[in-house]
């Protein structure tokens, strides 16, 4: 996967989700200080059900998706990033409770971090198969194609 590709896909899910954490939720040291810095507060109620459940858990899909580029950038796209972005998600969750990590342990923020983790490893997964087939493809017709169809009379015979 080039380059560019993964680093969109780290820094545009943690932009958003900064950006869906701030809009919602105005009492978070995080928000009060970027209105601080802007000099305008930006916010929106969160009186309805599904902003309150979009602020809850979007943010933390947004993070454990981008998690997992980043740790597939890291280690060079080995099989070992899927299971540290597992394990790393859920030992902060449960770090949580002990109060070793500041904020509120919630069952639902495990799993809506490991479907979007899975739905990265997806995308990624794609991507190599896709890759690999066309590396494949290219790899069988690779002089032939080209050459026959320009130089040659159809026969094998160069004109």
């Amino acid at each position: 996967m080039k380059k560019y590709i993964v680093y969109a896909n780290i820094s545009i899910p943690i932009l958003a989700g900064s950006l869906l954490y701030y809009v919602t939720s105005p009492q978070v040291i995080f928000a009060q200080n970027i209105d601080r810095l802007l000099g305008v507060s930006l916010h929106v109620g969160t009186e309805n059900t599904f902003v309150v459940n979009l602020r809850s858990y979007m943010p933390d899909m947004l993070w454990a998706y981008a998690l997992v580029f980043s740790l597939m950038l890291v280690t060079g796209n080995k099989p070992a990033y899927v299971w540290i972005a597992g394990m790393f998600s859920t030992i902060m969750e449960v770090l949580q409770v002990t109060g070793c990590v500041k904020g509120t342990f919630d069952v639902m923020d495990i799993i809506v971090e490991i479907i979007a983790e899975l739905m990265a490893v997806f995308i990624i997964k794609r991507h190599d198969m896709r890759r690999k087939s066309y590396e494949k493809n290219q790899e069988v017709h690779r002089g032939t194609a080209v050459s026959d169809s320009i130089c040659c009379n159809g026969d094998g015979k160069w004109i």
